[in-house]
């Protein structure tokens, strides 16, 4: 019995993303995948991990896209059905460490289950360019799972395996504090480590000179502080604090999904906010629930403590334009779902497994849907604006989805909408006014309203006067009003 539980986690994880192999390509796709030649080429493999360019970041992905590239073509099924498979090795080596870290198969079915029926997975599946964060996830569960043992050997996995893990995605740098921890749980000495960690971080600083000479661009754009809301240190951190706690929020209650958490629908607060305190009584909860049960319950302590490691890449204490990221939070969700199924195992064992089955039937209808959902960009974008009316880049998005339909009409008013929401003149990261006066000035271009394109296009200069397409429409214009 013991031998088939590895099997059925895989073969549960493969039926629930069945419905997302008829996907197109989306967002990223379009010029990592479907317009990327270089994934085309098996001489450019050096490239992938020299070069700090858009195109080639995140080595490991692009790589298991050449793969996909030589063995599909550029037919986004094959590439949907890789997904499918990375997070059916995924989800098979998260049950793996659970059950040899606590070495409860009770622990380990039920946390499993739960994390393999995860909403906030679905980005990083059915979304094919969110398959950094189920590789990295693969890579790091197998580096944990390698400094489990104690020999020469599996300390050498760890390192390879953290290397490929940053390599596809450098959010996987919280790691070595996943090792810590573990060996606290687990009542070892970190003394008796002393010439692996020594080994290990000669390792990390050998690919942070790597990181700077070769990839720093890509990199370092996670360190840069990017005004999302403003100079304003305060509304950052009051901001990125109601972000943290948000984010808890979403692991545990994954139903109010959106593509886009752009600063438009994330609203900035100041440390008097209301949202601020509650925010940062989540997170004090957690603090506290990680600290004062390590004895009495160490699954849940243990499992808040991953959390609030998985939260620092993403806590936004450093302002990233992508303010939320579900795929990002795949990683975290490890923890969510072991505090869940601990608690689930305080009641009788009937209450325990009824209960089980209706969160996982529950979660998997979610997930089932959210598939459909990351079809196309007409029903991603439709959806987006539907849980997130406030976000600009939504209804940018699905007022492009619109023009390709040649829904015109419908478009216009989505670019206005996105306008309204993101002016002109006001400057913000990301930026879509200049982009969405382009294309709001192109229907009026198509349906022969020229004076209105023209006074688009002028707009869409003083916004970003490097606009190449504004200012070669805005000359066409004027020629035909001359």
């Amino acid at each position: 019995m013991r031998k088939i539980w590895i099997p059925l986690i895989f073969l549960f994880s493969i039926l629930l993303y069945v419905n997302s192999i008829f996907g197109t390509f989306l967002i990223d796709d379009t010029f990592l995948i479907r317009d990327n030649p270089f994934i085309e080429n098996f001489r450019n493999l050096i490239s992938y991990f020299t070069s700090g360019t858009e195109t080639f970041g995140r080595p490991v992905r692009l790589l298991s896209f050449y793969i996909d590239t030589a063995i599909f073509g550029k037919n986004p099924i094959g590439y949907h059905l890789s997904n499918i498979i990375y997070y059916g090795i995924f989800c098979s080596l998260a049950y793996y460490f659970c059950l040899r870290f606590w070495e409860n198969k009770i622990l380990a079915i039920f946390t499993t289950f739960i994390f393999v029926a995860h909403p906030l997975h679905t980005e990083g599946v059915a979304y094919i360019s969110g398959r950094k964060d189920i590789l990295g996830g693969i890579f790091g569960f197998a580096s944990l799972i390698c400094f489990l043992n104690q020999n020469r050997t599996s300390r050498l996995l760890t390192i390879l395996f953290f290397l490929l893990a940053i390599n596809t995605k450098e959010t996987y740098a919280i790691l070595p504090l996943l090792y810590l921890i573990s060996e606290y749980y687990q009542k070892k000495s970190i003394k008796q480590q002393k010439s692996f960690l020594a080994l290990f971080f000669i390792v990390a600083f050998i690919f942070l000179l790597y990181i700077i000479f070769f990839r720093n661009r890509i990199f370092f754009d996670y360190f840069h502080t990017i005004p999302v809301y403003g100079n304003n240190q305060g509304v950052n951190f009051a901001t990125a604090v109601k972000i943290s706690g948000y984010i808890f929020f979403l692991s545990f209650f994954p139903f109010s999904l959106s593509a886009d958490y752009t600063y438009n629908a994330v609203k900035r607060i100041n440390i008097s906010d209301p949202q601020f305190f509650v925010s940062t009584a989540i997170l004090l909860f957690a603090v506290g629930a990680a600290y004062f049960l390590r004895f009495r319950q160490k699954e849940v302590s243990f499992g808040f403590s991953w959390m609030l490691i998985g939260l620092l890449p993403v806590c936004q204490i450093v302002p990233y334009p992508e303010i939320i990221s579900e795929r990002s939070l795949i990683f975290l969700s490890f923890g969510t779902c072991l505090v869940i199924s601990r608690i689930l195992l305080l009641l009788p064992k009937n209450y325990a497994r009824g209960i089980l089955g209706i969160l996982f039937i529950i979660f998997s209808v979610t997930t089932i849907n959210r598939n459909k959902v990351w079809h196309d960009e007409l029903s991603l974008w439709q959806a987006t604006v539907k849980a997130q009316p406030d976000c600009a880049r939504g209804h940018y998005n699905l007022g492009c989805a619109l023009v390709k339909r040649n829904q015109l009409f419908a478009a216009e008013q989505e670019f206005l909408i996105s306008l309204k929401i993101n002016p002109p003149e006001l400057i913000t990261v990301p930026d879509y006014s200049s982009d969405a006066l382009v294309n709001l000035g192109n229907i009026y271009f198509s349906l022969k309203n020229f004076s209105q394109a023209k006074i688009c296009y002028q707009q869409a200069l003083k916004c970003n006067r490097k606009n190449y397409l504004a200012r070669h429409n805005l000359k066409i214009i004027k020629r035909i009003i001359r």
